[in-house]
């Protein structure tokens, strides 16, 4: 399960770091090569989550510095985050019927636990909806949202997403008439999402930033068909303008809550973000996404360094084939992709060196 921008281009059916170059950063070999391997997130502690197949069964894996590698086993682990209480929320995904059922587990302490919990918690009219992507935080609140299982039928959208913060124990439903689908939540408990609108054929994209505390939401008037992507602490926010039709980027909204002034990154699609304002994503010639040349790049107050100009080898001497995707960054502008080795995909480590 990914928070970014394709999401919006096919929700609805009828919508056809610090100063650093390349020689700044190490490749590090996380010790799980010999199993394919894809990694979801990091926290400011380098600790690290992600899934892995080992002798044909899929497992949770949790990376640690110190102890390295914890294994749990799932069945069909789709997304995970880790927080920076160490932490893990995790998403299984089953089918049920004529639709997909999306469970959510939680693994405390994982340096030394191998159990996890289900979260059970049920929302009302839930034969109607589906959970369809969730966002965890350091202070133990879970941003759900919910889905209609009946999204081409509806001709508004007031009905079509159900978001909930679920925190210790109770489901709580934000009633935001402006919030229609919530993305990702800070540790301010600030939710960054957009208010979709449909006139005939006009389909306009707002972002939105609801306060869950104080009740009170921030809009931008300029900000037409900007898809949210991230807000960190520091109330910064990622959005990208898209022309939904055509399917094309604009560029990267950078831009904070407590300033006017804000940032266009040109030919850039931005996907996540630190507290210090450090941007991975993608690079997007000419307003295309996902073309066969597609570089990720990782952005640092005008700076930026391709993921395509790293060095290949990592610190046990290991030649990958490829660095191909870059997933998440922490506070201490380290970094978490996935890349090829030996022709099987695994997840790897940035470190910056200076």
């Amino acid at each position: 399960m990914r928070f970014c921008l394709i999401k919006i281009f096919f929700v609805f059916s009828f919508l056809c770091l610090c100063n650093v170059n390349a020689s700044g950063y190490k490749l590090i070999d996380l010790g799980i090569l010999d199993y394919n391997s894809e990694i979801y997130s990091i926290n400011d502690h380098g600790q690290i989550v992600g899934n892995l197949t080992k002798d044909e069964k899929d497992y949770l894996f949790f990376w640690d510095p110190n102890i390295g590698v914890k294994l749990i086993e799932t069945k069909n682990c789709y997304y995970a985050k880790i927080n920076n209480a160490s932490t893990i929320v995790f998403s299984e995904g089953c089918y049920d019927e004529d639709y997909n059922v999306v469970k959510l587990f939680k693994w405390d302490n994982p340096s030394c636990n191998t159990q996890c919990q289900e979260l059970n918690f049920q929302p009302k009219n839930s034969q109607k909806y589906h959970l369809e992507q969730f966002y965890f935080n350091d202070i133990g609140q879970i941003l759900l949202v919910y889905e209609s299982d009946f999204l081409d039928e509806l001709t508004n959208l007031e009905s079509a997403y159900k978001n909930y913060i679920y925190e210790n124990g109770n489901l709580n439903l934000i009633k935001s008439s402006k919030l229609t689908m919530g993305m990702t939540i800070n540790n301010n408990s600030q939710i960054f999402g957009c208010n979709i609108d449909i006139s005939g054929r006009n389909i306009i994209v707002k972002p939105i930033v609801y306060d869950y505390k104080n009740k009170k939401t921030h809009t931008w008037d300029n900000l037409d068909n900007a898809i949210p992507c991230y807000i960190n602490d520091q109330g910064q926010i990622l959005a990208v303008f898209v022309d939904i039709f055509a399917q094309t980027v604009k560029g990267t909204f950078f831009g904070s809550l407590q300033k006017d002034d804000f940032i266009i990154l040109s030919n850039i699609v931005g996907s996540k973000m630190n507290n210090h304002g450090q941007i991975i994503g993608e690079l997007a010639p000419n307003g295309v996404l996902h073309t066969q040349d597609t570089v990720y790049v990782i952005w640092d107050n005008g700076n930026e360094t391709k993921l395509s100009d790293i060095s290949l080898v990592d610190d046990k001497g290991h030649t990958w084939d490829s660095l191909d995707e870059l997933c998440d960054i922490n506070d201490q502008g380290q970094i978490v992709g996935s890349g090829t080795y030996h022709g099987e995909q695994h997840g790897f480590l940035l470190v910056p060196v200076n």
